[in-house]
């Protein structure tokens, strides 16, 4: 849920669009230790995706990779922060 967030928030993209549409290739990521941001990230720098969510231009370059306050956004929005 949360990696189809990013994916289509971020870059326009599904799951079906990348190697995460196979269960097996989550799975294999998780038990490897990669992190999410990092397994996005690779994606992002293997094809040289472009982010969709960022308008107009700024004097400073803007980084086409996921923060982890992208992250945490996307955790927010669909209620997956633990409050206390």
């Amino acid at each position: 849920m949360l990696l189809s967030r990013l994916l289509e928030q971020h870059y326009g993209l599904t799951l079906n669009d990348t190697p995460f549409c196979d269960e097996t290739v989550i799975q294999e990521h998780i038990d490897a230790g990669i992190t999410l941001a990092n397994a996005i990230n690779f994606l992002v720098e293997k094809y040289e995706l472009v982010r969709i969510d960022r308008r107009g231009f700024s004097w400073q370059e803007q980084t086409p990779y996921l923060t982890i306050i992208d992250i945490m956004r996307a955790r927010r929005d669909l209620g997956l922060m633990n409050r206390n």
